[in-house]
């Protein structure tokens, strides 16, 4: 057998993410929306406030996690 390990290469080190809430207020808003018709039009348009900040808190974290990587 040939000693084929002098060809390997150091792969880059892995980047995990940090925890985020992000997840899970974007779903309690999904279902506070899709709950709105059962119950008020009211609570459909806070669960749909609560998506926009859920995506918006999501989407910011991705860049700036991104952005610390690249640096």
């Amino acid at each position: 057998m040939s000693d084929e390990k002098d060809d390997w290469t150091t792969p880059l080190p892995a980047h995990i993410p940090g925890p985020t809430y992000a997840p899970a207020i974007l779903s309690l808003g999904m279902v506070m929306f899709a709950a709105g018709p059962v119950t008020s039009w009211f609570v459909s348009a806070v669960g749909l406030v609560v998506v926009g900040v859920g995506i918006w808190a999501w989407l910011g974290e991705i860049r700036c996690d991104r952005r610390s990587a690249h640096d």
